[in-house]
């Protein structure tokens, strides 16, 4: 499945990337007989899927070239392959792209026989994992037509391995915006103690960002982890309000 995030690169410009994070866990070993990078860099950030998915398939078909990720940064988007075998490939591909487009392009390989450029420059952080996690809840909350800038009350869930860790985490969101809304222990899990933290806010990938900032380096304190959020429409909240009201 491929996914998409977003981070800031070493001079704080904005990079999209697109990955496909089932490879991480595929139990097919010949993939990594496919120790050649091949890259293909086209001058555009809004690549055409059309010509993307013919790039693919030329690759795909001449070098049974793996198809890897994207970067899109600096005006370029940059397209990724691994594979066997690249006799003849920038001139190859060079052409091809010449009959497809009168975009500006590069080409290149090298040996890349760990994974490096998966592993290390596509595949996501912590950080952008929640972020991929994020996006699915807030699409499936626009695709039921909810508006994400309503604030509503928003559950954050935390792990910790002991008890002596949770009640320091509690002590020091004493001052913060969040509340302890469920706690609970399971005896037979790593990380048994559980937090249900809840907190009201809108649910827009900034705001999500912006709070999961605002947290996490408390739980890293006490060397928990954090496992996502959730809520529900803005709709159904005010239902719920309006009955604790009555």
């Amino acid at each position: 499945m491929f996914e998409t995030y977003t981070k800031k690169d070493e001079n704080g410009e904005k990079v999209t990337i697109e990955i496909d994070l089932d490879i991480a866990h595929s139990k097919d070993k010949s993939l990594k007989k496919k120790s050649l990078m091949l890259w293909l860099f086209i001058k555009t950030e809004e690549l055409d899927n059309s010509m993307q998915n013919e790039i693919i398939e030329f690759l795909e078909s001449t070098y049974d070239a793996l198809y890897i990720g994207k970067r899109i940064a600096q005006g370029w988007s940059e397209l990724y392959f691994y594979a066997q075998d690249n006799r003849g490939y920038s001139n190859k591909t060079g052409t091809f792209l010449q009959n497809l487009s009168d975009l500006a392009y590069e080409v290149g390989s090298h040996k890349d026989p760990s994974w490096k450029q998966y592993e290390v420059e596509l595949y996501p952080d912590e950080v952008s994992f929640h972020q991929i996690q994020s996006q699915h809840i807030i699409d499936a909350l626009q695709d039921e037509g909810d508006d994400i800038t309503i604030e509503r009350s928003v559950d954050h869930i935390v792990y910790f391995q002991l008890e002596a860790q949770v009640e320091r985490f509690v002590k020091s969101l004493y001052d913060s915006e969040f509340f302890l809304k469920e706690q609970g222990y399971d005896s037979s899990a790593e990380y048994g103690y559980g937090l249900v933290l809840s907190r009201i806010h809108a649910v827009d990938i900034e705001t999500i960002e912006k709070i999961q900032m605002q947290i996490m380096p408390f739980i890293k304190d006490e060397h928990g982890y954090y496992d996502g959020w959730n809520t529900q429409l803005a709709s159904d909240n005010v239902e719920d309000d309006e009955e604790d009201n009555s």
